[in-house]
């Protein structure tokens, strides 16, 4: 599957559990604990698929995401 189109890309992160921009996490105090959010949505197309018994439809919405620790011991920003 391929995106039809451009995929939009979200940045977001979270300091001590209070959701921030992707760039504020960097720049949080060491011993914070920390975190950044990657999200990945487009919608993928069926039109090359060809399938006689099953009705397909045109595009679905498709979303993934990551999220990963910052180490709160390091020094950031």
């Amino acid at each position: 599957m391929a995106c039809s189109g451009a995929p939009q890309v979200t940045l977001r992160g979270s300091v001590d559990g209070r959701s921030t921009t992707f760039n504020r996490v960097f720049t949080s105090q060491v011993g914070q604990n920390a975190t950044v959010t990657v999200e990945i949505a487009c919608t993928v197309s069926y039109a090359d698929m060809n399938l006689p018994a099953l009705t397909m439809p045109d595009g679905q919405r498709i979303t993934a995401s990551f999220t990963s620790p910052l180490d709160r011991y390091r020094s950031r920003g």
